[in-house]
């Protein structure tokens, strides 16, 4: 059977984290990536790797220490989506029955202010495979 498909945002919203966001901040977060990417080009594979063999506590340590430098983008880029997702998770799960398939990137399955953490929080049954 066809499944309905739902999105939590756009892509022109992703886009706007950006472009919404200080024209200094923004420049500084982009540069400090490009360096990142060409002083550590094993950092991607290894976040694969991480992913690949379900070590989310690594994923999240990993993800986290990229963002200590900025806890603001941390914010924009993950805890903030994370609250309004499971915000409308929680709302759809208690108006609709069935089940549910969401698909989010890595950084938002795990760490303290992952999306798995806070449905499990809500008291939800979160269970990975």
């Amino acid at each position: 059977t066809e499944k309905e498909v739902r999105r939590f945002e756009e892509l022109e919203e992703q886009i706007g984290f950006f472009a919404n966001m200080d024209d200094a901040k923004s420049a500084e977060y982009m540069v400090q990536t490009i360096k990142d990417m060409k002083e550590n080009p094993e950092i991607f594979n290894e976040l694969v790797a991480l992913w690949q063999t379900g070590d989310a506590e690594g994923l999240a340590t990993m993800m986290n220490e990229g963002f200590e430098s900025a806890p603001e983008l941390f914010d924009v880029l993950l805890t903030n989506r994370n609250v309004r997702w499971v915000t409308e998770l929680t709302r759809l799960m208690g108006e609709e029955e069935g089940t549910f398939f969401v698909a989010v990137g890595a950084g938002h399955l795990s760490g303290p202010t992952s999306v798995t953490k806070m449905l499990r929080d809500g008291g939800f049954t979160v269970i990975r495979q």
